[in-house]
């Protein structure tokens, strides 16, 4: 059966557990956590530890002990109960964020794979926690064609796409940045030109 679908990969998982327990092993829930206790055909006890909905274990090891196998399962729960602490910390300060953005202010996002591109933003409008953007157009600057490098600077109010609502985050002191994409954000703008790089 191909497991091309996330249901294809629970059902498989869970008739592995099942197979599992028909064998005498034991299986712990435990936060996110799904913990297999068996012993390998050679009697050596055994651990196969599944997190969330993974179709993959993230742990599957045998062990000399009883004893040196429940530690490491110990330690994978505090694991887990560190990790969901930290998420819902995470949730709640993105909940909480609050900006101080303005009209007018720009924002720049610099992406790339093998050069430097760099994007400039404005906002058009604030709307509570939520804000508008566009694409405003950017000027190079200080361009060097032989090494195909320079420095770009916004051009404020020449927009060059649609506009688009976004929520501001900020998180651990990260400072202050909007998601424009799949594969970028946006950063506050100091004013200063920023380095970028093409290929001819």
């Amino acid at each position: 059966m191909r497991l091309d679908t996330k249901q294809k990969r629970l059902t498989a998982r869970d008739a592995e557990i099942e197979l599992h327990k028909s064998k005498g092993a034991t299986v712990q829930k435990e936060l996110d956590l799904i913990i297999i206790r068996f012993d390998s055909i050679k009697s050596m006890p055994c651990v196969k530890i599944y997190k969330g909905t993974g179709y993959r274990p993230i742990a599957h090891y045998s062990f000399g002990t009883i004893e040196k196998r429940d530690k490491f399962i110990d330690v994978q729960i505090c694991d887990a109960r560190k990790r969901i602490a930290r998420k819902a910390e995470r949730t709640t300060e993105r909940q909480q964020f609050q900006h101080n953005l303005s009209i007018g202010d720009i924002l720049y996002s610099s992406w790339g794979y093998d050069q430097t591109n760099i994007d400039f933003y404005q906002i058009t409008k604030v709307m509570g926690r939520k804000v508008e953007i566009r694409e405003i157009a950017g000027r190079l600057i200080n361009g060097e064609d032989g090494f195909m490098t320079g420095e770009r600077t916004a051009m404020k109010d020449h927009f060059v796409d649609v506009p688009r609502i976004r929520i501001p985050q900020g998180l651990n002191g990260s400072g202050l940045y909007i998601k424009v994409s799949e594969c970028a954000s946006a950063w506050l703008w100091d004013g200063k030109p920023q380095r970028c790089s093409w290929y001819a």
